[in-house]
């Protein structure tokens, strides 16, 4: 009887300590709150940080999506508009130094003129903290990944569109994108 009681208190004792192990490795509970999508019209401002080919740069950000048409002012800390990137229906323009530029998508423009792309057209969901939806993702232990890119999410906070993040990071082994939103509206 012995032996079986001291068997029991081991194979217990072997429970207990496993149990908590695997807690510690399952994903991190989802922020309170649901994720919303977005609705059709929306704006949001931040902090907008590229490191790409071993330099950074950083700047502030104004996008704004009205009737199907984008915005995103790049500006600098006292709000000068230094660029501003604007797609709708008939395609990309981006206008800087009193020249516009155009071509069929965002990260074609961008990686052109800027020589890193600017993947706008799943940013928006990556921002609100969502998987672009019609596309492949896998789950991270801080975000996502989809496209080719990580998408790591932080800091979540209430907005008039539900819980959102307040930091993510967009990352690839060639750049990386870091926003850091400041007001949605």
């Amino acid at each position: 009887m012995n032996a079986t009681r001291h068997w029991s208190g081991c194979i217990a004792l072997l429970g207990a300590l496993t149990l908590p192990g695997c807690a510690w490795l399952s994903p991190p509970p989802a922020p309170s709150g649901a994720v919303q999508a977005l609705p059709a019209s929306w704006a949001v401002a931040g902090r907008l940080g590229v490191k790409a080919a071993g330099k950074g740069s950083y700047a502030n950000f104004d996008w704004k999506r009205q009737g199907g048409v984008d915005t995103f002012d790049i500006t600098t800390p006292l709000g000068q508009t230094v660029a501003r990137l604007s797609r709708d229906a008939s395609g990309v323009r981006l206008t800087a130094r009193g020249e516009t530029h155009q071509a069929d998508s965002a990260e074609q423009l961008t990686q052109s003129l800027l020589g890193w792309a600017l993947p706008l057209d799943n940013l928006p969901y990556w921002l609100a903290g969502l998987p672009a939806p019609g596309q492949a993702s896998a789950p991270s232990v801080d975000g996502f990944e989809q496209q080719g890119w990580r998408i790591e999410l932080a800091d979540f906070q209430d907005t008039p569109f539900g819980r959102r993040p307040g930091r993510v990071q967009l990352s690839r082994p060639d750049l990386e994108l870091r926003f850091a939103m400041h007001q949605w509206h």
